[in-house]
């Protein structure tokens, strides 16, 4: 004896509704965390504002220390590696306590 199209989609529709009320631990193990898009919206601001303002703050950090001239600075840390001392190398060598280095 063949259905009636009525009680197939009452069927149907039981079936629907127990599935969807049904659910195991697996699926919902693997659901999303943003549900709304509200969440989304500020999930998207806050992985975008939330490394730049870490960036931002470390730079503010880091160049808080001893400010002094820049020229003179830079003049200090470049003189010991830019400065040569030529000597003839037929004179007689003197002691380093006898002579000290000027700067």
């Amino acid at each position: 004896m063949p259905i009636s199209l009525g009680s197939r989609y009452n069927l149907l529709r039981t079936i629907l509704k127990t599935r969807q009320t049904i659910k195991s631990p697996m699926s919902e193990a693997h659901g999303s965390i943003i549900k709304t898009p509200k969440q989304l919206i500020i999930t998207v601001f806050a992985t975008f504002f939330v490394p730049l303002i870490i960036i931002l703050l470390l730079l503010v950090y880091v160049n808080n220390g001893k400010r002094t001239d820049a020229a003179a600075s830079a003049e200090q840390l470049i003189k010991p590696v830019a400065q040569l001392n030529y000597q003839d190398a037929s004179a007689p060598s003197e002691s380093k306590e006898a002579a000290p280095a000027t700067k």
